[in-house]
């Protein structure tokens, strides 16, 4: 690699791998997120750095992966090469999530750590409607 950037490479093997890695990655020994795959996998890694308990955050890049790539190409991010030249420029936009708690009226009863988290508390980051958008479609 040209640019030469240090990098740490965590592999998933099971589900919630991304949310674990990013609720639990010691942040002040990184500057970025890198995130390859599709919208579960950017999902899980915005969920898991949300319910961070230090509250600290880093930018997170997504690298295009997956079946839809809905995320990424609504920020223009097409393709690996986008990707990686959105990495190495530093280029950082800012979007809004939709928290959603699903069962409770607020946070005092949903678990603080853990994949229980997610069943009860979730961060949406694309697309959020109810069945309106296959209404106008049709």
């Amino acid at each position: 690699m040209a640019e030469k950037i240090a990098f740490k490479f965590l592999p998933t093997k099971k589900m919630y791998d991304t949310y674990e890695y990013a609720r639990d990655l010691p942040m002040d020994e990184y500057s970025i997120i890198v995130a390859a795959g599709g919208d579960g996998s950017y999902h899980e890694v915005i969920n898991g750095m949300l319910a961070r308990e230090d509250g600290k955050r880093l930018p997170i890049a997504m690298v295009p992966n997956g079946s839809g790539n809905d995320l990424c190409t609504s920020i223009g991010i097409m393709n690996l090469e986008d990707a990686l030249d959105t990495i190495v420029q530093g280029t950082v936009c800012q979007f809004d999530t939709i928290r959603v708690l699903c069962d409770n009226e607020d946070e005092t009863k949903v678990p603080k750590e853990g994949n229980e988290r997610l069943k009860f508390c979730r961060h949406m980051d694309v697309n959020g409607c109810m069945a309106m958008t296959a209404k106008i479609n049709h």
